[in-house]
């Protein structure tokens, strides 16, 4: 029989149908089905519906592995299709990431070059002014009749002053905006670096995700089939034990309804009417050469 439960390793069936005219048991002994109303036919159509039975299971077993086989590779597309996306995610972050560095330096440095013109052009409007009006004093000084006396050198000693507080001004707010500015600097590379570490742990964390998905899957998958294949073994073995033991009953039957024609493997005998061998029968006996009674 194909079910044979010594086969190692294998469903009793696995897409093999049953003989209903006969089986094994685990000892490899065939008991032969007797005819057709030899024995009860209640015995019959339990044996057929068993098959039916047993049939319908390792139908649904093999539709239930096309299923979880097209599920498995669905699976590992979606998941392959998720890796993909995620890198473009990336690679996309990453790109406006850089971006927005290449801008901030282009920002910083044009603030730098700015910073330095705005103060050229400060200092020079700051000794314009204190020309202007040291030549001022002087040309109001000769109107008044002053030369070159006390009032002229304590006039310049005062701008002198004064424009010193000015340009010391401007030199001091020049110093604050070049150091912000390496500040600015120094910031935008610490964030680069950081984003550069941040962006290869991203890119391994997707690499280690999607292989871990895909592990997961396999083992999934794996593990229903492996219990699929279990129950189906299960139901088959239950199945043939069931047809052995409908069989072994359905020549008990027969032996019992027909005494004599059936031994208990449910094959026929050559007599029949009975066990024991009649009491008006006698034994005939066959001649030997050579000798004689």
């Amino acid at each position: 029989m194909a079910n044979d439960p010594n086969r190692p390793r294998r469903a009793y069936t696995r897409g093999s149908s049953y003989d209903i005219g006969s089986s094994k048991d685990p000892t490899g002994t065939t008991f032969d089905l007797p005819p057709f109303m030899s024995y009860d036919p209640s015995i019959a159509a339990e044996i057929r519906a068993n098959q039916r039975g047993i049939q319908d299971i390792n139908q649904d077993f093999r539709t239930q592995r096309k299923i979880d086989r097209q599920d498995y590779r669905q699976t590992k597309k979606d998941i392959g299709r998720s890796f993909k996306r995620g890198k473009q995610d990336l690679k996309f972050g990453a790109r406006q990431a850089r971006r927005g560095f290449a801008e901030g330096r282009e920002d910083i440095r044009q603030t730098a070059q700015r910073g330095r013109e705005d103060f050229r052009l400060q200092l020079a409007d700051t000794f314009r002014k204190y020309g202007i009006q040291a030549s001022n004093q002087a040309q109001a000084s000769n109107q008044r009749g002053v030369g070159e006396g006390g009032s002229l050198a304590a006039g310049a000693a005062i701008r002198e002053a004064n424009m010193g507080r000015d340009v010391g001004k401007l030199e001091l707010a020049r110093q604050r905006q070049q150091e912000d500015i390496a500040t600015a600097l120094q910031r935008l590379s610490k964030d680069q670096r950081e984003f550069k570490t941040e962006y290869g742990r991203s890119r391994t964390r997707l690499r280690q995700d999607t292989r871990r998905d895909t592990k997961l899957s396999k083992r999934d998958f794996r593990r229903t089939r492996r219990q699929a294949r279990r129950e189906n073994n299960r139901a088959n073995r239950e199945a043939y034990f069931s047809q052995l033991d409908l069989t072994t009953q359905a020549i008990y039957n027969a032996r019992q309804t027909n005494p004599g024609s059936f031994n208990k493997y449910g094959q026929r005998t050559n007599g029949g009417g009975g066990g024991k061998k009649g009491k008006g029968r006698k034994k005939k006996n066959k001649p030997t050469a050579g000798f004689s009674k």
